[in-house]
């Protein structure tokens, strides 16, 4: 009978300061290489709420744009109300 035994190591960190309107926040910054992010880990926000009459489903969607703001600090959204013609003719003109 054998013995296996795994070792893992947690990576080091460095404590990042960030200056807010509300004073300074420090988080932890891993010291790893940084990676491409995947598709999962991008929240997607659908802004078809913002338009209804429910005070509790705007309310909702503020809670997952907060969420999604702290934690990734960016996000996708859909069904915004842009016209794709604005959205094409923006993108030219960035790569113009």
């Amino acid at each position: 009978m054998s013995n296996i035994t795994t070792t893992t190591t947690t990576p080091s960190t460095t404590k990042l300061e960030l200056r807010t309107a509300y004073g300074p926040v420090f988080r932890d910054v891993l010291n790893t290489p940084p990676r491409d992010c995947t598709a999962e880990e991008i929240p997607v926000i659908d802004l078809t709420p913002l338009y209804s009459g429910s005070l509790e489903e705007r309310k909702g969607l503020a809670k997952k744009i907060r969420a999604a703001a702290v934690n990734t600090g960016f996000f996708y959204i859909k069904h915004h109300g842009i016209e794709e013609e604005k959205i094409a003719n923006a993108k030219k003109q960035l790569l113009a």
